[in-house]
Parts: C-alpha cells; sequence; structure tokens
C-alpha cells in the first residue's frame, strides 16, 4: 500500500509543479503528466528485464503506475461530473489499480508484460492528444499533423492493444487460475477493441473525404 501512497504524493506533486505557471492550459497539463507516465513506466519496465532487481523494480514500477492510476481517477471523482468518458477512467484505473496490486508479488503473473504493451500502445493517443488540444487553442494550425498521424495511431494501437494484449491475456488466463482480479481487467481489453474500431471508422471516413 506504501507504494501508492507513495507514488499518489509525487503525481500530486507534480500537478501542483506544473500549475505554477498559471499561463499552461490545464488539459495540456494533464496530457503532458500522462506522457511522463508513459514514458517513465516503459522505461522502468525494460530496465527491469535488463537489470535483475526484480523487487527494487517492481517497487518502483507499482510506485510510478499505481500512483498515477490513482492520482488521475480522483481527478474525474472530483470533477463529479460523471459523463460516460470519466465513469470509463475511473473504472479503467481502479479494476487496473486492483489488478496489478494483486498480482505484482507472485511469481506466475504476467502483469508487467501486460502493462507495457498497455504504455506502448498509448504513446501516440498522447502525441495526438497533444495535437487536439493545441489544435484547439490555435484552431486549424495541426490539422495536417493530427490527419498523418491517424493511419500510425490504428496500426500502433491496435497491433499493440488487439493483437499484442489479447495474447499476454490468453497466457496469463494459461497460468493463473480465473479469479476477480484477472475477470476485472476483461472490460479493459474490450475498450481496447472499441477504441481500435472507433480509430478505424475514423481513418476510412478520411480517406472517403480525400
Amino acid at each position: 500500500m506504501i507504494n501508492i501512497l507513495l507514488g499518489l504524493c509525487a503525481y500530486n506533486i507534480f500537478e501542483d509543479y506544473m500549475k505554477m505557471d498559471s499561463k499552461t492550459d490545464l488539459k495540456l497539463i494533464d496530457n503532458h503528466i500522462n506522457f511522463f507516465h508513459v514514458i517513465s513506466s516503459s522505461t522502468l519496465l525494460f530496465q527491469s528485464y535488463i537489470i535483475n532487481y526484480p523487487t527494487l523494480f517492481n517497487f518502483l514500477i507499482t510506485t510510478n503506475t499505481l500512483g498515477y492510476f490513482m492520482h488521475d481517477a480522483l481527478k474525474y471523482i472530483k470533477k463529479r461530473k460523471w459523463k460516460k468518458t470519466d465513469l470509463v477512467f475511473i473504472y479503467h484505473h481502479l479494476s487496473s489499480v486492483i489488478y496489478i496490486y494483486s498480482v505484482y508479488q507472485t511469481n506466475t503473473s504476467y502483469w508487467k508484460e501486460v502493462l507495457l504493451i498497455a504504455e506502448l500502445s498509448n504513446i501516440p493517443t498522447v502525441i495526438n492528444y497533444n495535437y487536439i488540444q493545441h489544435n484547439r487553442l490555435s484552431p486549424g494550425k495541426y490539422d495536417n499533423q493530427i490527419k498523418e498521424l491517424l493511419p500510425i495511431h490504428l496500426y500502433w494501437y491496435g497491433g499493440f492493444r488487439v493483437i499484442g494484449l489479447s495474447y499476454i491475456t490468453i497466457k496469463e488466463l494459461m497460468n493463473n487460475d480465473l479469479n476477480i482480479y484477472i475477470m476485472m481487467t476483461f472490460p479493459l481489453l474490450l475498450m481496447g477493441y472499441v477504441w481500435t474500431y472507433s480509430l478505424y471508422i475514423k481513418y476510412t471516413n478520411e480517406i472517403k473525404v480525400n
């Protein structure tokens, strides 16, 4: 539990530091924090395969990721808008925290592979969202970048989520008894399919227009 609390405090401090510049847009701040988590989480996960200190890296990875998920979930809870997207993110974060925390000290789970694939898949998402938010502040300025990134976003995200994450989920099920913690992640896998399909529809519509 200490890793979750340390990570939560660290991301709260990070957010407060980012907000010291009052000129920075709040949605961009959220995306910058998200991007930091994606890169730091991926880096720690890669290092954990190279450097053989599993106890240390498991602590660092869970502190970083579970702290971020709790920080972001609390952000939506504090808003109290309860939009569908807010509820989806809250479920995603809390179920991920419960799953990872329940299995990270076992030797049979593929939780690190699940997390690595998920975080790598998010790289074009945070880049695209950054362009979208800058485009909101300067309408039309980044239209070309958003269009050019769309096919990369589709194939990168879809490849990791639909193929990679499905494969690792099957290995997780084959290597462990089915339990409530694993079952809680099934909707997360479905979210990846749905988002990939929405990117596909957006991409095909873009092709038709052009």
